[in-house]
C-alpha cells in the first residue's frame, strides 16, 4: 500500500533549514573563534617581536654610531697617510752634505777637486707608466684630488723623470788613482753611476798633472721609484748621524 504525503513541499524545506541552522551557527562560531585566535596570536607575535626590536635598538644605535666613527677615522687616516707620503717625498733629495761626503770619503791624494756642480738632468731611459708625465688626455683632473695627493702628483711628474747628478772637475797626477777612485765611488749606496768624461794633460812637453771631468749620477731618493726602502733609509740615516773619522 503506498503512503500518501499530504504535506506541502515548502513544509519539508523549512524543516530542513531549521535542522541545518544549529550546524550553521556552530560553524560560524567555530570560524569566529579561529579568526579571533589567529588575530590574538598575530597580536601577541607582533608584541613579542616589537619587544625584541626595542631591546636590540640601543645595540643597533651603538653599532651604527661606531660604524660611522670608524668611517670618519678611516677617512682621517687616509688623509694623514697622504700628508705623510707628501712630507716623505719632500725629503727625497739627498742632502748635499751626504753627496759631498760620498765624494771625498775615499778621495786619493793624487786627485784634487776644483769644482763641483750639483744639478738635475732628464733621464734618458724609458720610465714605467706610473712615473712618466701623463698626456693631456690621460691626465686626471687634479682639482678633484685631495690637496696632499694633488701636490704629490705634480711633484712626481716633475722630479721622478729626472736624475740628480754631480759634475766634477779637477786634476790628477796619477790616472790609475783617478780610475780607482771613480770605480770605488760607483759602488757606494748613494751613487748610481760614476764615469769619466774627459782627461787631458796640462803640460806641453814634460809629464805633469792631468785635468779631468767626471759625472756622478745619484740614486733616487726617498719615495721615488728605485729609492731606498724604509729599512735602508733608517740605516742610511744612522750612518749620516754617526761621527765621521775626519770630524774627530
Amino acid at each position: 500500500m503506498q503512503d500518501i504525503d499530504f504535506l506541502p513541499a515548502e513544509y519539508f524545506q523549512r524543516r530542513v533549514r531549521q535542522q541545518a541552522r544549529p550546524w550553521r551557527i556552530a560553524a560560524l562560531t567555530l570560524l569566529g573563534a579561529l579568526a579571533t585566535g589567529a588575530a590574538t596570536g598575530q597580536y601577541l607575535q607582533r608584541q613579542r617581536l616589537q619587544a625584541e626590536l626595542d631591546a636590540l635598538l640601543p645595540a643597533y644605535q651603538l653599532a651604527s654610531a661606531e660604524q660611522q666613527r670608524l668611517a670618519q677615522m678611516q677617512a682621517q687616516l687616509q688623509t694623514e697617510e697622504q700628508t705623510a707620503e707628501l712630507l716623505a717625498y719632500l725629503h727625497h733629495p739627498w742632502p748635499k752634505s751626504q753627496i759631498l761626503r760620498a765624494l771625498v770619503d775615499n778621495l786619493p791624494e793624487q786627485v784634487v777637486l776644483e769644482q763641483l756642480r750639483i744639478g738635475r738632468q732628464r733621464r734618458q731611459t724609458q720610465q714605467p707608466a706610473e712615473v712618466r708625465p701623463a698626456s693631456a688626455e690621460q691626465r686626471e683632473d687634479l682639482s678633484k684630488l685631495p690637496a696632499a695627493q694633488r701636490d704629490l702628483r705634480v711633484l712626481r711628474e716633475e722630479y721622478d723623470t729626472a736624475d740628480v747628478y754631480v759634475r766634477i772637475e779637477g786634476y790628477t797626477s796619477d790616472s790609475s788613482a783617478l780610475y780607482g777612485w771613480l770605480t770605488a765611488l760607483g759602488k757606494q749606496r748613494l751613487v748610481a753611476k760614476a764615469e769619466l768624461i774627459s782627461i787631458e794633460s796640462t803640460a806641453q812637453t814634460t809629464p805633469g798633472p792631468m785635468r779631468f771631468a767626471a759625472v756622478v749620477v745619484v740614486v733616487p731618493g726617498y719615495g721615488q721609484p728605485g729609492g731606498p726602502t724604509p729599512a735602508e733609509a733608517q740605516q742610511l740615516a744612522g750612518r749620516a748621524s754617526a761621527p765621521h773619522a775626519s770630524d774627530k
